[in-house]
């Protein structure tokens, strides 16, 4: 699995992280995409925030407010993942499928590693995205 935010997508499993609000297509340049099994990752993140009203099948409108949350969740995650030292303490904040999990135990820190640098790399993302857009769309898969 290879855990980083991808760019220049035009198909496949990812959602795609749109500035503004959805143009009624897909794979837009000035998107980023992940893919649904990172995603699933930091799923439980966009959950609590979005209550419900989020699908990573479906079109989410997020707004600026909304991501003030996401983000504090986000940064609390990488931080709490940078002090992991081992599988088990990560399993209570990520949502893992059994190949996820099999993954990230063959390959502890390196995945763990690349997962922050994810979280990071989103979190700035967005806040870069938000100085000239009212809100993200995500779209899924």
């Amino acid at each position: 699995m290879k855990i980083c935010i991808e760019q220049n997508v035009k198909s496949g499993g990812y959602l795609e992280f749109l500035p503004g609000e959805y143009k009624q297509t897909h794979w837009n340049e000035d998107s980023i995409f992940l893919g649904l099994e990172v995603f699933q990752l930091i799923e439980v993140v966009f959950k609590r925030n979005l209550r419900g009203a989020f699908s990573p099948y479906g079109c989410s409108r997020v707004t600026r407010s909304e991501w003030e949350g996401i983000n504090g969740d986000l940064r609390n995650l990488s931080l709490a993942l940078r002090d992991a030292n081992n599988l088990p303490e990560c399993k209570e904040k990520l949502y893992f499928s059994f190949p996820t999990t099999r993954a990230f135990e063959e390959n502890f820190e390196a995945f763990k590693d690349d997962l922050v640098v994810l979280i990071d790399g989103l979190v700035q993302w967005v806040n870069r995205t938000l100085v000239s857009h009212e809100l993200i769309t995500i779209l899924g898969v």
